[in-house]
């Protein structure tokens, strides 16, 4: 296949793929709490095309109670001030061969990340 032509649109099968997407994209991550959003801008390790992605409250995840939740969740916390989960997806504009009509863009890469890097790696 030429270099310049897009990759196959594809989710990845394992999550070891998911982990290694991240890791090679965490220098691309900045995680800004006092603005309240997570800006992922760079290319994308697997179809090498630049995206950009904002994540903001309702993409976050705590990834540990905070001092002072109660077990049940039902005091509110600030998921800005701990460790936080959120799913960054390659968002590039190149049309991708086989990729589902709705979808917002990208070349299927996504992974789960945690303040800028990957989980569980």
């Amino acid at each position: 296949m030429p270099a310049n032509d897009p990759v196959q649109y594809q989710t990845f099968a394992n999550m070891n793929d998911s982990e290694e997407w991240a890791r090679a994209l965490v220098g691309s991550v900045q995680v800004d709490r006092e603005n309240r959003v997570v800006v992922v801008a760079g290319t994308c390790p697997r179809c090498d095309d630049v995206f950009e992605q904002e994540i903001r409250n309702d993409d976050i995840t705590i990834e540990a109670v905070a001092a002072g939740a109660t077990a049940d969740n039902s005091r509110p916390r600030d998921k800005w001030r701990g460790p936080m989960r959120f799913t960054v997806a390659c968002l590039c504009r190149v049309e991708h061969p086989g990729r589902p009509s709705g979808t917002k863009g990208g070349c299927g890469a996504a992974a789960i990340m945690r303040d800028g890097g990957a989980v569980g790696g």
